[in-house]
């Protein structure tokens, strides 16, 4: 519910923003329309991931989880031709076994649910950035952070509405 009300709400605030000061900036084509609402869509399941993610597990181990979104643009990348040097493999490497060395715990049970989750929130940022590079790299980022959180406040209310829990107040603390 947090998550739903505080995207809607920033997606709100930016629309009466560029109304007020911004108009040049709403006006964009189709195609330019519809590569934003591709990346809104990518980005709001994947923050969509992330929460439930973070129910489970840790918060400091669920943002790094999280932050290796760089290796799935690395991934993504070389899946569609880029060129990787050997450097790069070796540094692929070095950060696969330190995020091992963090978070392996010996003993204790790891929440896998969470961790699929949290890494598949981060592939799905990565294919956000890879996304938004091969299709609005020419588009005013202004035009792209509007068309993209308003996507987004979509997808989250569309899955909160769908979810079915009753709705519960946020106290203040929850704001925060």
């Amino acid at each position: 519910t947090l998550v739903m009300l505080r995207t809607v709400f920033a997606a709100l605030v930016l629309w009466i923003f560029y109304l007020l000061f911004w108009r040049d900036a709403i006006g964009i084509s189709f195609q330019n329309l519809m590569g934003c609402v591709g990346m809104g869509v990518v980005n709001g399941l994947g923050s969509l991931l992330y929460y439930s993610g973070l129910g489970r597990i840790d918060a400091s181990l669920a943002q790094l989880f999280y932050t290796l979104y760089p290796i799935w643009v690395f991934i993504f990348l070389f899946c569609a031709g880029h060129r990787v040097s050997r450097m790069s493999i070796v540094r692929l490497a070095l950060a696969l076994i330190g995020v091992f060395a963090l978070t392996y715990t010996g003993t204790q049970g790891v929440d896998w649910l969470g961790v699929m989750l949290l890494l598949s929130s981060g592939a799905l940022y990565a294919w956000h950035l890879v996304l938004g590079q091969w299709t609005l790299a020419d588009m005013d980022s202004r035009s792209v952070t509007l068309y993209v959180l308003s996507t987004m406040a979509v997808v989250v209310t569309v899955a909160r509405l769908l979810n079915g829990a009753p709705w519960t107040p946020i106290n203040r603390d929850g704001w925060f």
